[in-house]
């Protein structure tokens, strides 16, 4: 079962299906992963995240969010939870918020560009 965060986590938290992405090659950035496999009201209290949605940098706080396309297709080329969150409690500074976002997006990129179309 996926970790809740409480109000004493400081580090940056993305949540991204982990088929994806290794969670070893995240970790080495000092990105904590969360395998959300269906719905992440569910995995995240609502309130205690920041979020930062990728077209237009929109600030969201106390609700969720996420940027990107969903791929629920039969013949999707990666599966049906091809969405990307980057999230962090709301005591992280904004530029930690997206320096993740930047690091998570460049490896995403490198690794699926052909397949993924929301960089």
């Amino acid at each position: 079962m996926p970790q809740l965060l409480d109000r004493s986590q400081v580090s940056t938290t993305i949540a991204v299906p982990l088929d994806l992405i290794e969670a070893e090659t995240l970790s080495l950035l000092g990105v904590e992963i969360i395998d959300i496999q269906d719905n992440i009201d569910d995995c995240i209290p609502e309130g205690d995240i920041r979020y930062w949605v990728q077209r237009g940098e929109t600030e969201l706080l106390g609700g969720i969010s996420h940027w990107g396309e969903r791929f629920d297709t039969p013949d999707s080329p990666i599966g049906s939870y091809a969405t990307l969150f980057i999230a962090a409690t709301s005591y992280l500074p904004r530029g930690e918020v997206k320096s993740a976002y930047r690091k998570a997006e460049a490896l995403l990129t490198e690794r699926f560009a052909s397949a993924v179309d929301y960089m």
